[in-house]
């Protein structure tokens, strides 16, 4: 993840509105991609994109320190 990309995700994760607007607009495609994937339907797939960012939205408070999240440690196999 480049360095821009957490100072992105630090501000939406703090509560800014347009930052977060730029992540759906990062993320949404790829994440529709999966998700039509995994249920190969047009609408349920964008169901659970918009889900997904809702409940990114009602929960980021609780996400303390990114760079420690999962998705950034190199212990992967």
């Amino acid at each position: 993840m480049e360095p821009a990309d957490h100072e992105m995700y630090r501000a939406a994760i703090h509560g800014d509105v347009e930052v977060f607007e730029m992540v759906i607009r990062k993320m949404s495609r790829a994440l529709f991609a999966i998700a039509f994937g995994a249920l190969q339907n047009r609408e349920e797939a964008e169901d659970v994109v918009q889900d997904a960012f809702v409940k990114a939205w009602k929960s980021r408070w609780q996400v303390r320190n990114p760079k420690e999240s999962r998705l950034d440690r190199d212990d992967r196999a």
